[in-house]
């Protein structure tokens, strides 16, 4: 054992330095956020960048009523309902940060020359544009889309591939 205390003395010494750069790169992000801590922005970008960092969802608000888009990470099944954003036909856009709900307003919506759509919300700082694509069907009234989430604030962007089921 005596043999080995050298070694883990010297484990504990490279696992304390804290010798970084002054700049905070904060991962998994879509935008890397790399500033000088004296510029003043570094913490309004990670408090920007942790508003980005959507909550899955699984109950439907009761606010939300008629045909809607229920939209959640391309990874997952439609069938798992752990809904990212949510749409509707008035115009509202819903996503769940830090255990909220954010209700967002429709500003535009656009045709895409792939045959898809663009629609982009906005509210409390917040801009959110969606784009997607009909990819299926699974009835008479509702339809599979798929493509992306492109979330930002304050100038942090982050974007998901998502798809869900459209219709009413």
């Amino acid at each position: 054992m005596k043999s080995q205390l050298p070694f883990f003395i010297l484990l504990i010494l490279f696992a304390c330095n804290n010798s970084q750069d002054p700049s905070a790169v904060v991962k998994d992000s879509a935008v890397p956020i790399k500033q000088k801590v004296a510029d003043g922005t570094v913490a309004e970008k990670v408090l920007a960048h942790m508003a980005l960092n959507l909550q899955v969802f699984t109950k439907l608000p009761d606010t939300l009523t008629g045909c809607t888009g229920l939209y959640i990470y391309d990874s997952l099944p439609v069938s798992s309902r752990q809904y990212l954003f949510i749409t509707n036909l008035d115009g509202l856009g819903i996503m769940q940060v830090h255990g909220k709900l954010v209700y967002l307003d429709r500003q535009s919506r656009r045709d895409l020359p792939d045959g898809g759509y663009e629609e982009v919300f906005s509210k409390d700082g917040y801009t959110v544009t969606l784009r997607t694509k009909e990819t299926g069907k699974t009835g008479d009234e509702l339809s599979i889309y798929s493509g992306t989430l492109e979330m930002e604030k304050s100038g942090v962007k982050k974007m998901i591939k998502v798809h869900g089921e459209v219709g009413c």
